[in-house]
Order: C-alpha cells, then structure tokens, then sequence
C-alpha cells in the first residue's frame, strides 16, 4: 500500500514539474502595405563606390571581369537595400527589401506564395508575391507549412498560406 502511494505521489510530483506543452502558433506572410520602412536605402553614389570596391577586388583575385560588375542597373537592383519591419504573428520581425520596389507599386499586393525552411532551432519563411518580389523572415522558431509541403500557394486573398511554428 505504502508502495502504491508512493508511485502515485511521484506521478503527480511528475506532472507538477513537468513544463506545460508549447502552444502551437500559426503565421501568415504580410501584405506588403503594412511593411514598415525602418532604414534607408544606399544613395546611387554609395552603390557605385561600393560596386567599384567589390569588382576590384574580384579582378584582383582571380584576374577577371564578373557581368554583375558591369552592369550598374543590375548590380543596383541586387545590392541596394533597405532594412524594414512587419508584425508577424503579434511580434515585429525585420527584413531587407530592394529599393527598386517602390511602396507605391506595392500598396495591397498580398502574398502568392509561401515557402519554409527549418534547417535547426530556427526557421525561414519566404513570401512571395504578385511584383515578383520574394521577402525573407528567420523566426526563432521551428515552422513547416500547414500542408506538410516546401510551399504551397496562398490563394487569391494571400491567406490560403499558414506556417504551423512550436
């Protein structure tokens, strides 16, 4: 009897202590007009000094031209970006946007797609959507798509697509 009293008095002490289960959180991308701009984006005299620092180097190395240091426009819509903010989940993440994208060409566009990847503790979630335009978030927790997939479309009103995180 005592025996039996004991085990039930330490399956109880068991359930006490243990830490209660994670609550599941679900995330959507962000429509784009609720982006806030948080840094500002490099002047095109930045991005040319910078793509003349860089392009040197590469020929210094390895003694030859990369098309991207060629090509400013190019170079430019790859490089030059700024730091923004949206509220995910109830938190704010950050993101880097390009400054090729205006927020005027963007004001109600809503995702299309979704992708995520959980390679540790950690997941990304990328957002895609109508202007071509594909934007990053690590989240500090571990996330796979609702249906089980790598991506999934988001339908016509951008939210179709749900990140399941624990």
């Amino acid at each position: 009897m005592r025996s039996f009293f004991a085990a039930g008095l330490l399956v109880v002490l068991a359930v006490l202590i243990s830490p209660p289960a994670k609550a599941e959180t679900i995330l959507t991308c962000p429509d784009l007009s609720t982006l806030k701009e948080v840094g500002t984006c490099p002047s095109k005299e930045e991005v040319q000094a910078q793509q003349k620092r860089s392009c040197q180097m590469v020929r210094n190395e390895d003694n030859r031209k990369l098309m991207a240091c060629d090509d400013f426009p190019e170079y430019f819509a790859r490089k030059a970006k700024s730091l923004w903010a949206a509220e995910i989940g109830g938190e704010e993440h950050l993101t880097y946007r390009g400054c090729v994208a205006t927020p005027e060409k963007a004001e109600s566009t809503k995702a299309t797609k979704m992708r995520a990847k959980s390679p540790n503790r950690f997941s990304w979630m990328f957002c895609s959507y109508p202007n071509e335009e594909t934007i990053t978030f690590k989240l500090d927790m571990n996330c796979k798509l609702e249906n089980g997939e790598k991506s999934m479309d988001c339908g016509p009103d951008g939210k179709a697509c749900r990140l399941v995180c624990e």
